[in-house]
């Protein structure tokens, strides 16, 4: 199983717990304040919140997509 690989003590599991480990502080600094993926899910807030609030004033924006 893969859990087995990475529980053992070998250079493979070794290196895969390291590259994890970079991943996971990668992703944690991506959204961070002021980083790309929070920029990116504070725009999508924005986005829907304005959408919302068109909408229960009865203002449909086209964006041109159909």
């Amino acid at each position: 199983m893969a859990i087995n690989a990475v529980m053992e003590d070998t250079e493979e599991a070794i290196d895969m717990n390291k590259r994890a480990k970079k991943l996971g502080e990668l992703a944690k600094k991506a959204v961070k304040e002021g980083n790309s993926s929070y920029n990116d899910l504070k725009s999508l807030i924005e986005d829907i919140e304005i959408h919302r609030i068109s909408k229960s004033n009865g203002v449909i924006e086209n964006s041109g997509n159909a």
